[in-house]
């Protein structure tokens, strides 16, 4: 027992050797240390997440990609049958034509060499009439001679034209089989550019199922501005809603109280003698109203696209579902269309700016009322268009916004409404 309690004494009296004792100094660096390391970590899961966002948005663009190669070449294929079906009906054409011009040419030729032996015999048509046996020979003579010129004028006229038939229809049947040898050319190439970003889509794929959580943060990130612009336009609609109901009531307001005090006055006034009455006067003329723009609802499936340059439709409109990567869902209220760097986003009707509010993730966001229907512009880096200006079509809202950090992409979200109703913009564009 003795023992043990010395050998514990000794333990104690040799553990600050051990363990040395940690001063401010050490402290400090120590904390520093931590908060470096912090600070990398939080970097590295930036630059994680920035990695997700742009091979995401990367994905996106390839499967709009897809679905315009699969329009291109649904009307590739179907320009192809209509031009196949027509180069058969010109070879059938044209090998009737063909078959007709023979037939003229056999015919005319066996004539011409009948009426050349008749001459020959004859000696000339003055002898052939003159050698007639009666007046009444030489009268059908005569009549065989004209009907016979007429047949050749006629045979010669419709072998010419039946010539310049064939040739105009063997013009055609060329030009449809070039035309077709290069519809082919450019379906074969678009089913390349098809089979390329199909590929390009599943490595993105492949590569998104990997990184998880990042992809799940970033989605729900996306989700929660998506729904957060579309509180704020609800809000904004809702607010104008109001204050127009409000000046409505106001203005009504003021048309009885005004009507009121124009009563009382009549009433109060009451002449001594009964005036003189006035002649008759005709009412003025009102100018003619100005011949109001074309409504906005009668637009559908008209309406021009929203950019000055080429777009193609990234993400369309209504429930993403990214299944084959990820449980998240997301909701698109309108269409982001992909363009190129320089982008102006147009209004794509006459109306008024109703709004213009800057909104996380979308940078500046632009609303323009046309009636009851409205349009918004969102992702534009710098505005041409203040809030009450009146715009026409084609009028130019801003700049798309390009993100540097991400190969330059250049994305416009574009949203039909009437009123708070979300419609699908692919239904009132013509998309191109």
């Amino acid at each position: 027992m003795r023992r043990i309690i010395i050998l514990l004494i000794t333990a104690f009296l040799l553990l600050p050797m051990a363990y040395p004792r940690r001063t401010a100094k050490d402290i400090r660096r120590e904390r520093q240390a931590t908060e470096s390391k912090i600070k990398n970590t939080k970097r590295q899961i930036s630059t994680n997440t920035d990695e997700t966002r742009r091979e995401l948005n990367r994905l996106t663009s390839l499967q709009g990609d897809i679905r315009a190669n699969d329009v291109r070449i649904a009307t590739l294929s179907k320009r192809n049958d209509s031009l196949r079906h027509r180069i058969s009906a010109l070879t059938d054409s044209v090998e009737t034509t063909s078959a007709k011009v023979d037939r003229l040419r056999r015919s005319r030729a066996a004539s011409l060499r009948a009426v050349r032996r008749q001459r020959q015999t004859a000696g000339s048509t003055t002898a052939f009439l003159f050698s007639s046996s009666s007046f009444r020979q030489a009268m059908r003579r005569a009549s065989y001679l004209r009907d016979l010129a007429r047949w050749q004028d006629s045979s010669a006229t419709t072998l010419a034209r039946e010539v310049k038939i064939l040739q105009e229809r063997r013009t055609q049947l060329d030009s449809a089989s070039s035309i077709l040898k290069a519809s082919i050319a450019a379906l074969s190439e678009e089913r390349l550019l098809l089979e390329q970003n199909s590929r390009e889509a599943k490595a993105v794929v492949a590569s998104l199922k990997r990184q998880g959580r990042n992809l799940t943060k970033v989605l729900t990130e996306q989700q929660r501005q998506a729904e957060k612009l579309d509180r704020e336009l609800n809000r904004l609609i809702e607010e104008e809603a109001r204050k127009a109901a409000e000046e409505a009531r106001r203005k009504k307001e003021q048309e009885e109280a005004k009507a009121r005090r124009r009563k009382q006055q009549e009433s109060q006034d009451k002449p001594a003698e009964k005036p003189a009455p006035k002649p008759d006067r005709k009412p003025e003329p009102r100018p003619a109203p100005a011949a109001p723009g074309t409504p906005f609802a009668s637009m559908k499936g008209k309406l021009p696209m929203p950019l000055d340059r080429a777009a193609t439709v990234a993400v369309p409109f209504g429930l993403q579902t990214h299944a084959e990567y990820s449980k998240v869902k997301m909701q698109n209220n309108g269409i982001d269309l992909e363009t190129q760097a320089g982008a102006s986003a147009r209004a794509v009707h006459e109306g008024t700016v109703s709004m213009v509010i800057v909104m996380e993730g979308y940078h500046n966001v632009v609303l323009v009322r046309h009636g009851e229907y409205l349009t918004v512009y969102a992702g534009l880096a710098d505005l041409a268009v203040r809030k009450g200006q009146h715009v026409a079509a084609g009028d130019r809202l801003g700049t798309v916004f390009v993100d540097h950090s991400d190969s330059d992409r250049t994305r416009l979200h574009f949203e039909v409404r009437h009123e708070k109703e979300k419609l699908d913009p692919a239904l009132w564009l013509r998309l191109r």
